[in-house]
Protein backbone atom coordinates (compact mmCIF):
# COMPACT_ATOMS: atom_id res chain seq x y z
CA UNK A 1 0.00 0.00 0.00
CA UNK A 2 1.37 3.35 -1.00
CA UNK A 3 1.31 6.25 1.37
CA UNK A 4 0.71 9.55 -0.41
CA UNK A 5 3.25 12.12 0.68
CA UNK A 6 3.55 15.70 -0.52
CA UNK A 7 7.06 15.89 -1.93
CA UNK A 8 8.76 19.18 -2.71
CA UNK A 9 11.83 19.44 -4.86
CA UNK A 10 14.93 21.01 -3.35
CA UNK A 11 15.53 22.99 -6.51
CA UNK A 12 13.29 25.81 -7.53
CA UNK A 13 12.95 29.25 -9.02
CA UNK A 14 10.51 32.07 -8.44
CA UNK A 15 10.33 35.57 -9.85
CA UNK A 16 8.13 38.60 -9.34
CA UNK A 17 8.15 42.16 -10.60
CA UNK A 18 6.13 45.20 -9.63
CA UNK A 19 6.11 48.97 -9.91
CA UNK A 20 5.35 50.35 -6.48
CA UNK A 21 5.27 54.03 -5.56
CA UNK A 22 8.34 55.25 -7.41
CA UNK A 23 10.24 51.95 -7.60
CA UNK A 24 10.53 49.13 -10.11
CA UNK A 25 11.11 46.08 -7.92
CA UNK A 26 12.34 42.71 -9.19
CA UNK A 27 12.83 39.69 -6.93
CA UNK A 28 14.27 36.33 -7.95
CA UNK A 29 14.54 33.33 -5.64
CA UNK A 30 16.39 30.17 -6.61
CA UNK A 31 17.58 27.15 -4.65
CA UNK A 32 19.55 23.96 -4.89
CA UNK A 33 19.70 20.95 -2.60
CA UNK A 34 21.27 21.54 0.80
CA UNK A 35 20.83 19.90 4.16
CA UNK A 36 19.90 23.12 5.98
CA UNK A 37 18.35 26.46 5.09
CA UNK A 38 21.19 28.67 3.91
CA UNK A 39 20.37 32.08 2.43
CA UNK A 40 22.48 34.30 0.19
CA UNK A 41 21.07 37.70 -0.66
CA UNK A 42 22.00 39.92 -3.55
CA UNK A 43 20.81 43.44 -2.94
CA UNK A 44 22.14 46.96 -3.27
CA UNK A 45 24.48 47.86 -0.41
CA UNK A 46 22.30 50.82 0.60
CA UNK A 47 19.44 48.41 1.27
CA UNK A 48 21.38 45.79 3.25
CA UNK A 49 19.14 46.50 6.24
CA UNK A 50 16.48 44.39 4.47
CA UNK A 51 18.53 41.19 4.67
CA UNK A 52 17.22 39.95 8.04
CA UNK A 53 13.62 40.74 7.11
CA UNK A 54 14.02 38.84 3.84
CA UNK A 55 15.50 35.85 5.69
CA UNK A 56 12.66 35.88 8.18
CA UNK A 57 10.02 35.99 5.42
CA UNK A 58 11.63 33.24 3.33
CA UNK A 59 12.14 30.93 6.30
CA UNK A 60 8.36 30.79 6.81
CA UNK A 61 8.07 28.74 3.60
CA UNK A 62 11.54 27.26 3.07
CA UNK A 63 13.03 24.80 5.55
CA UNK A 64 15.94 23.40 3.52
CA UNK A 65 18.11 24.32 0.59
CA UNK A 66 20.84 26.69 -0.45
CA UNK A 67 18.72 29.69 -1.40
CA UNK A 68 19.72 32.81 -3.32
CA UNK A 69 17.42 35.82 -3.21
CA UNK A 70 18.15 38.68 -5.59
CA UNK A 71 16.46 42.05 -5.07
CA UNK A 72 16.71 44.86 -7.60
CA UNK A 73 15.30 48.30 -6.82
CA UNK A 74 15.20 50.92 -9.53
CA UNK A 75 13.92 54.36 -8.58
CA UNK A 76 11.48 55.65 -11.19
CA UNK A 77 10.57 58.92 -9.49
CA UNK A 78 12.85 61.80 -8.63
CA UNK A 79 14.74 60.69 -5.59
CA UNK A 80 15.45 63.15 -2.86
CA UNK A 81 19.07 64.11 -3.21
CA UNK A 82 21.03 66.03 -0.61
CA UNK A 83 23.89 68.28 -1.73
CA UNK A 84 26.20 69.19 1.14
CA UNK A 85 28.96 71.79 1.23
CA UNK A 86 32.22 70.96 2.96
CA UNK A 87 32.63 74.47 4.36
CA UNK A 88 36.05 74.03 6.01
CA UNK A 89 37.45 72.66 2.75
CA UNK A 90 35.89 75.49 0.71
CA UNK A 91 37.32 78.07 3.15
CA UNK A 92 40.72 76.42 2.82
CA UNK A 93 40.57 76.71 -0.98
CA UNK A 94 39.53 80.40 -0.75
CA UNK A 95 42.40 81.13 1.65
CA UNK A 96 44.90 79.27 -0.55
CA UNK A 97 43.76 81.20 -3.64
CA UNK A 98 44.15 84.52 -1.75
CA UNK A 99 47.68 83.53 -0.71
CA UNK A 100 48.58 82.55 -4.28
CA UNK A 101 47.22 85.83 -5.69
CA UNK A 102 49.14 87.92 -3.08
CA UNK A 103 52.38 85.97 -3.39
CA UNK A 104 52.47 86.01 -7.18
CA UNK A 105 50.68 89.37 -7.65
CA UNK A 106 47.77 87.84 -9.57
CA UNK A 107 44.16 88.92 -9.75
CA UNK A 108 41.92 87.17 -7.29
CA UNK A 109 39.20 85.62 -9.48
CA UNK A 110 37.39 83.61 -6.83
CA UNK A 111 33.76 82.74 -7.51
CA UNK A 112 31.42 80.26 -5.87
CA UNK A 113 31.44 78.21 -9.07
CA UNK A 114 35.26 78.04 -9.18
CA UNK A 115 35.40 76.82 -5.56
CA UNK A 116 32.57 74.32 -6.12
CA UNK A 117 34.56 72.71 -8.93
CA UNK A 118 37.29 71.58 -6.55
CA UNK A 119 37.14 67.96 -5.50
CA UNK A 120 35.09 67.12 -2.39
CA UNK A 121 33.77 70.67 -1.81
CA UNK A 122 30.30 69.49 -2.79
CA UNK A 123 29.07 66.02 -1.91
CA UNK A 124 25.90 64.44 -3.20
CA UNK A 125 24.01 61.76 -1.33
CA UNK A 126 20.56 60.25 -1.35
CA UNK A 127 18.13 61.26 1.34
CA UNK A 128 17.75 58.65 4.08
CA UNK A 129 15.28 55.85 3.32
CA UNK A 130 12.48 55.01 5.72
CA UNK A 131 13.22 51.31 6.34
CA UNK A 132 9.66 50.34 7.31
CA UNK A 133 8.18 52.21 4.36
CA UNK A 134 10.56 50.51 1.93
CA UNK A 135 9.86 47.09 3.47
CA UNK A 136 6.13 47.71 2.99
CA UNK A 137 6.82 48.25 -0.73
CA UNK A 138 9.24 45.33 -1.16
CA UNK A 139 7.68 42.58 0.97
CA UNK A 140 4.61 41.94 -1.25
CA UNK A 141 6.91 41.46 -4.25
CA UNK A 142 9.11 39.05 -2.26
CA UNK A 143 5.97 37.19 -1.16
CA UNK A 144 4.82 36.87 -4.78
CA UNK A 145 8.22 35.51 -5.84
CA UNK A 146 8.14 33.13 -2.85
CA UNK A 147 4.70 31.87 -3.88
CA UNK A 148 5.98 31.25 -7.41
CA UNK A 149 9.06 29.53 -5.97
CA UNK A 150 7.06 27.21 -3.67
CA UNK A 151 4.67 26.36 -6.52
CA UNK A 152 7.57 25.34 -8.77
CA UNK A 153 9.08 23.20 -6.01
CA UNK A 154 5.74 21.41 -5.59
CA UNK A 155 5.43 20.74 -9.33
CA UNK A 156 9.00 19.42 -9.43
CA UNK A 157 8.29 17.37 -6.30
CA UNK A 158 5.27 15.74 -7.94
CA UNK A 159 7.43 14.78 -10.93
CA UNK A 160 10.05 13.30 -8.59
CA UNK A 161 7.39 11.41 -6.66
CA UNK A 162 5.91 9.90 -9.86
CA UNK A 163 9.39 8.89 -11.00
CA UNK A 164 10.23 7.21 -7.68
CA UNK A 165 6.86 5.41 -7.57
CA UNK A 166 7.22 4.16 -11.15
CA UNK A 167 10.66 2.81 -10.28
CA UNK A 168 9.20 1.16 -7.16
CA UNK A 169 6.58 -0.53 -9.36
CA UNK A 170 9.34 -1.90 -11.60
CA UNK A 171 11.19 -3.24 -8.55
CA UNK A 172 8.03 -4.86 -7.14
CA UNK A 173 7.29 -6.49 -10.50
CA UNK A 174 10.86 -7.79 -10.70
CA UNK A 175 10.63 -9.19 -7.15
CA UNK A 176 7.50 -11.12 -8.10
CA UNK A 177 9.22 -12.51 -11.20
CA UNK A 178 12.31 -13.47 -9.15
CA UNK A 179 10.17 -15.19 -6.50
CA UNK A 180 8.47 -17.27 -9.22
CA UNK A 181 11.78 -18.24 -10.79
CA UNK A 182 13.80 -18.83 -7.59
CA UNK A 183 12.74 -22.52 -7.14
CA UNK A 184 14.04 -23.25 -10.62
CA UNK A 185 17.46 -21.84 -9.83
CA UNK A 186 17.99 -24.49 -7.16
CA UNK A 187 17.26 -27.24 -9.72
Amino acid sequence: IRKIIMVKSMTGFGRAQASVEGYNITVEIRSVNHRYFELYTKLPRTYSFLEEKIKSLLSTQIARGKVECSLQLEATADESVVVAVNEPLAAGYVQAIKEISEKFNLSEDVSALSIARFSDVLSISKAPVDEDELWAKVSPVISAALEDFVSMRQVEGEKLSKDVLSRADIIINNVSYIEERSPETVK
